[in-house]
């Protein structure tokens, strides 16, 4: 499962050899690529219309939503067609912040998972050094409201000339290349982002959210929590019972779980995987080596295979054999 803005082509895109599916594959395992609903690839529904502007039907969603309702529906899904009793789950950033929040809300789903392999989960934000969270948090209230005021409910949504734009300064041989390389956090030294890539990756990216998805985790970084939706006191004395949204239970995550952490992320700061750690029951942190490995590496970085790939194949046979135990 991919990250906020992005699609299941993240884990395709590196190729043969790179890329977390292909090497799975070769494993001789079964591979599953879900998609966000909302995204470019995941807008289908029976009666709601994404495109209709002004209609906030379709887009009053969240990370929880994915959680709560559609992870399992996946699972339920895959261990239909295949006959199998367990599945390995693998989740990038907001990948990850949708199994623990569906998880926490739906524990029976834990016996149902063999692994869950968090690639720089984003629960907590205590250590945030990202500036545009930082800047955009303390107006997680406004956000929402602005948007629905104009009649926008999608953030980044695939847009065709938005893309070929992208896909043309970010080109090799072209000087505003050097923007796209700060916006990736391109480390010259170790040379492990293929920036002669970058068309074919923004080809894919960005691929839309909900405004809400922000607004969840904008919430989460200025109150310090891993909460649900804040819909403001009235409205969540009607939805929960309490004046503040509940934070989701970790205590009730008990699948086996192995969050893999970079030292150069400042999207999820690997302090806050760390207190994630500390704040599930069977939990396990991993650092990826190199040092200069940060957020976007976990599906762009060349070595990413060697950097995570590999140890979490090796964290998913440790949890088969003890599964079988």
């Amino acid at each position: 499962m991919h990250g906020l803005l992005s699609s299941c082509a993240d884990f395709v895109m590196l190729g043969p050899g790179h890329a977390l599916s292909y090497m799975l594959a070769e494993e001789g395992y079964d591979v599953w690529l879900l998609n966000a609903r909302g995204n470019f690839h995941s807008r289908n529904h029976t009666t709601l219309d994404p495109n209709r502007r002004g209609d906030p039907s379709f887009w009053a969603f969240s990370w929880e939503e994915m959680g709560r309702l559609d992870i399992p529906a996946y699972i339920d899904y895959i261990l239909e067609v295949t006959g199998q009793e367990k599945v390995h789950f693998i989740g990038h950033s907001q990948g990850g912040t949708s199994f623990l929040a569906g998880m926490s809300m739906r524990p029976e789903y834990n016996e149902k998972i063999i692994s869950f392999q968090g690639f720089a989960p984003a629960a907590f934000f205590y250590n945030n050094r990202n500036p545009v969270f930082l800047n955009i948090a303390p107006f997680e209230r406004v956000l929402e409201s602005l948007a629905a005021q104009i009649g926008i409910y999608e953030i980044l949504g695939r847009n065709d000339v938005l893309t070929l734009i992208l896909m043309r300064v970010c080109r090799d041989g072209v000087f505003t290349q050097t923007l796209c390389k700060l916006v990736v956090r391109y480390n010259e030294n170790d040379g492990m982002f293929n920036t002669t890539m970058f068309p074919a990756f923004l080809g894919h990216a960005p691929s839309g959210s909900s405004v809400r998805q922000l607004t969840h985790y904008g919430q989460n970084i200025r109150f310090g929590t891993f909460s649900r939706f804040h819909y403001g006191h009235i409205q969540n004395l009607i939805t929960y019972g309490r004046v503040d949204p509940p934070p989701y239970n970790l205590n009730l995550i008990t699948a086996r779980t192995y969050l893999h952490y970079a030292l150069n992320d400042i999207e999820a700061d690997f302090r806050d995987i760390l207190l994630l750690k500390e704040s599930l029951p069977n939990a396990r942190a991993i650092q990826a080596p190199r040092h200069s490995f940060n957020h976007i590496d976990f599906i762009w970085s060349m070595d990413a295979r060697d950097q995570v790939y590999e140890t979490a194949l090796q964290m998913m046979r440790e949890a088969e054999r003890l599964s079988s135990i």
